[in-house]
């Protein structure tokens, strides 16, 4: 690095060329920059006798890649707007000098500091800002032609009327205007010769030992921070030659940009295709892995972006399946993006290029895309932390390819990672509270339509303006108080959310807690085959939510069915525990001995509020019914016991609904099936 001070004649005098990169922001200074900067040029102009040099502030430079021939080119690292604004301010005084027939100053002007007079095309040009998005009129066009302007004095509006509102121009009119209120006061001449020797700049030239992106964002730290895509652009075009540069641009980063969309979306894209080489890349190291790969492996960064250009294509395809896509293919591609699983994506780009490339068929890829749903709805059901994926899906691609089946190699190696069986499955599906606020609402709608056209076979009904409905409604009436009977609050509680009393209805706001009858009713006007189940039930109590709740697992487990190579389990699994005898409880690798249920409840719930206190708080607010501080929050037929942090849970409730709960609080803090269990034998087995 080289730091110096420099007047502004050295700085653009010469046979050179300061180009703006594409990572810079577009010209921004307004009214406010443009008249510090003239009166600071203006009075240090002025002041009699040999002042010292007037600062404005700092420009790091470059070198810019380029082939042996050409002007020498400089990389407008930091200080684009400084230089921007005082070659437009070289312009207006240039033309206020044509105007008034100073022909000298004005050619010395044009030949010597706006342009290199001998070159030709862009290379004439000592500066070229930002090329713009395509989207707009870009600094670089309007830039070129007030430097091109022949001028003959007049109104500028009509020659530059689709310029009114850039930036460049409107810094060209003020500073014009500045200019000509001069007269009598100071020269043109005076201005010209005292702006070029008494203004200067703080010079620093870096060599390609310095990161540019370093010292850039050193420099701007009380600016917009740069992005992990501001960083990756830079460092393309901070290595493509920048006789290449521009075709670059144009031609594959901002199609790649444009078809991405946002700064967030381009990023997410970049480390996915990373990570689609089988390499787990957090979301913070995208930048210095991608300049790694191509640094470390000396790959041409201008091919390495034309592969990334190639490749964007397909993200889009995955994010937001559009009709450009066959009918089965999207709908599968938007199953996966209903249940929110982009953790899948490194996968799916690969897979998606051997479609698109034909060396996997239709109807292989759309096998796999239900296996790969599958899987992740088995595990979201069964409450299996979602943190492992990407140590699954990041590899997965190496490890099925290259099988004589994709889709016989995705079965065989999911199912070996925590892939739930039939029976966990349907228990969870029927114990489970599948209905809560955010992703859990989504995923649940999504589960209650697979299921509903796994039934029906209709394809045509729009769920848009569908909403969840709970038959027992959340809000009792006293009506449905007095069916369910006494002590029905605590296990209110641990049924209403579950399977078995969810439907879809667009009638939601009607429902409301009207009594069952009345919701008979409705429901009959329902296409829904979902619906249809009610007909011929006469009460819905608990006994009818758990029946109805194995029911649709037990469909659910044939709409995603087991595909594991020890598949053994038949569909049609229980999971009543009614009339069963309880023995062991283990949780958090420790066994317990019990002989009730109730000791079961309270063993499960002692061990979360000991071992897991941090996350205690959500089993109290989902769980009130069943676990309270309050003791007097409970009915007063209830039984109670207290536990280690002074909690109180009640027990009298059913061996089913007990178990339910032990289900839905180990959820809750994030315990799959696998991380406990309870032994229990049938009474007289």
């Amino acid at each position: 690095m080289d730091a110096r001070e420099a007047k502004i004649r050295l700085v653009v005098e010469g046979r050179k060329q300061f180009i703006v990169p594409h990572f810079q922001r577009p010209y921004s200074w307004q009214l406010k920059q443009w008249e510090d900067l003239w009166a600071d040029i203006v009075g240090v102009v002025e002041e009699e006798g040999n002042p010292a040099p007037h600062f404005i502030g700092s420009l790091v430079t470059a070198p810019g890649r380029s082939v042996p021939e050409g002007v020498e080119k400089r990389l407008l690292i930091d200080g684009q707007q400084r230089v921007t604004t005082l070659l437009v301010l070289f312009m207006s005084i240039r033309d206020f000098a044509k105007s008034t027939q100073n022909e000298r100053t004005a050619r010395e002007i044009q030949e010597d500091y706006l342009t290199n007079r001998f070159e030709e095309g862009d290379e004439r040009y000592k500066l070229l800002p930002t090329q713009g998005d395509g989207s707009s009129v870009g600094d670089r066009e309007v830039f070129k032609k007030l430097v091109d302007r022949d001028y003959q004095g007049g109104d500028l509006v009509q020659s530059f009327e689709e310029y009114q509102d850039v930036g460049i121009f409107q810094a060209y009119r003020f500073f014009f205007r500045k200019v000509s209120h001069l007269s009598g006061r100071l020269s043109v001449e005076a201005l010209f010769k005292g702006l070029m020797v008494k203004v200067a700049v703080v010079s620093i030239v870096l060599d390609d030992r310095d990161n540019p992106n370093r010292i850039f964002e050193s420099l701007n730290g009380k600016g917009r921070a740069l992005s992990q895509a501001d960083l990756i652009r830079n460092f393309f075009f901070m290595r493509i030659e920048v006789s290449q540069q521009e075709r670059a641009y144009r031609d594959l980063w901002l199609p790649m940009q444009k078809h991405l969309g946002d700064e967030t979306v381009v990023t997410n894209f970049i480390r996915h295709f990373l990570m689609s080489d089988g390499e787990v890349v957090r979301e913070g190291d995208v930048y210095s892995t991608l300049k790694s790969r191509v640094d470390g492996r000396s790959e041409n960064p201008l091919q390495y972006l034309k592969k990334l250009n190639s490749w964007s294509v397909f993200y889009p395809m995955i994010r937001e399946p559009g009709e450009e896509l066959r009918p089965v293919v999207a709908k599968r591609l938007r199953n996966l993006n209903r249940i929110d699983v982009s953790v899948v994506y490194p996968f799916l780009l690969k897979v998606v290029s051997d479609w698109h490339g034909r060396s996997l068929s239709e109807a292989d890829f759309v096998e796999a895309l239900e296996v790969v749903e599958n899987f992740v709805v088995r595990r979201l059901v069964c409450g299996v932390p979602s943190h492992g994926l990407n140590k699954i899906f990041v590899p997965l691609y190496s490890q099925v390819r290259g099988r004589a089946s994709l889709v016989a190699g995705l079965k065989a190696v999911l199912s070996t990672k925590d892939y739930p069986k039939d029976k966990q499955f349907v228990e969870s599906l029927v114990q489970s509270r599948m209905y809560g606020a955010g992703e859990r609402k989504t995923r649940l709608k999504f589960v209650l339509e697979r299921i509903e056209h796994s039934v029906s076979g209709n394809e045509v009904v729009d769920f848009s303006d569908l909403t969840i409905e709970h038959v027992m409604p959340q809000t009792l009436s006293a009506a449905w108080s007095s069916v369910l009977g006494e002590n029905f609050e605590e296990e209110f509680e641990s049924v209403v959310h579950t399977l078995g009393n969810l439907t879809l209805t667009g009638w939601n706001s009607d429902l409301s807690n009207s009594s069952f009858e009345k919701k008979k009713e409705i429901y009959a006007l329902s296409r829904l085959a979902l619906n249809e189940y009610f007909d011929q039930k006469q009460t819905w109590g608990f006994a009818e939510i758990e029946e109805r709740g194995l029911a649709l697992a037990n469909q659910a487990v044939r709409v995603w069915a087991y595909f594991g190579l020890d598949a053994v389990e038949a569909s049609g699994v229980g999971s009543s525990v009614t009339g069963s005898v309880p023995s062991i409880v283990e949780i958090f690798g420790v066994v317990h001995q019990v002989s009730q249920w109730n000791d079961v409840l309270f063993t499960v719930m002692d061990a979360i509020a000991t071992s897991r206190p941090d996350e205690f708080h959500k089993v109290l607010d989902e769980m009130s019914r069943c676990v309270n501080r309050d003791r007097s929050y409970f009915t007063r037929s209830s039984r109670t016991r207290q536990l280690s942090n002074g909690a109180f849970v009640g027990t009298t409730l059913s061996a089913q609904a007990i178990y339910r709960n032990c289900v839905q609080a180990t959820a809750l803090v994030g315990l799959s099936k696998s991380d406990w269990k309870v032994v229990y034998h049938r009474r007289g087995a």
